[in-house]
């Protein structure tokens, strides 16, 4: 590895260690030329360089009289379209350990609000035949009863509670999904011959 030594700069000072990163940087950058060749057959163009056996063996001076036949091309042009025409559905979800803290919490406090709804109905109802003078049912056959519903209560909201974080994630990315500016779809598109072409 080269080691550089700016003249330009006194070493240790921000302009001389932004000066080295530039060239460190520089110098670890090299052409690719795997990816060119990739995009060329992609694209058919003709590789000079291969078809310099062509001229030395058999005397064809011009490569660009051989027909270039791009067989790679309609392939990833369908697998593309294929992939465009799929409805993208991304799916947020909270990783860190205080937004699933929050999380939690919220899906406790709707548990505790449902629960709490419940039971008061339930109280307001026996109050409300208590006064019209009906007889109370026994006490030992509404227990499991109100102990199922409480269950019920919990399991549905476990299952069915989404938080306010994942909520806002897919406004978002749903926002960027039909957004003009962002132009999801052609850098969707762009993204698959990328992967497609050069691996």
């Amino acid at each position: 590895m080269n080691i550089y030594k700016s003249v330009k700069y006194k070493k240790g000072s921000n302009e001389y260690l932004m000066d080295v990163a530039d060239y460190t940087i520089g110098d670890l950058v090299h052409e690719k030329e795997y990816l060119y060749k990739a995009y060329d057959y992609y694209n058919g163009i003709r590789d000079v360089f291969q078809y310099e056996n062509l001229e030395k063996n058999f005397g064809i001076g011009n490569p660009t009289s051989v027909e270039f036949v791009p067989l790679i091309r309609k392939h990833i042009d369908a697998i593309v379209g294929e992939y465009l025409t799929t409805k993208i559905s991304p799916k947020v979800s909270c990783k860190d350990e205080k937004t699933l803290t929050n999380i939690n919490r919220d899906k406790q406090l709707e548990i505790s609000a449902k629960t709490h709804q419940y039971l008061k109905k339930f109280l307001e109802n026996t109050i409300l035949e208590a006064i019209a003078g009906q007889p109370q049912q026994d006490e030992k056959i509404i227990d499991p009863v109100i102990e199922k519903e409480l269950k019920a209560i919990e399991e549905s909201v476990g299952r069915n509670f989404i938080s306010n974080y994942e909520i806002a994630g897919q406004n978002i990315v749903e926002y960027i999904l039909q957004s003009r500016k962002m132009d999801f779809k052609n850098k969707l598109q762009q993204m698959l011959l990328d992967l497609l072409i050069a691996g």
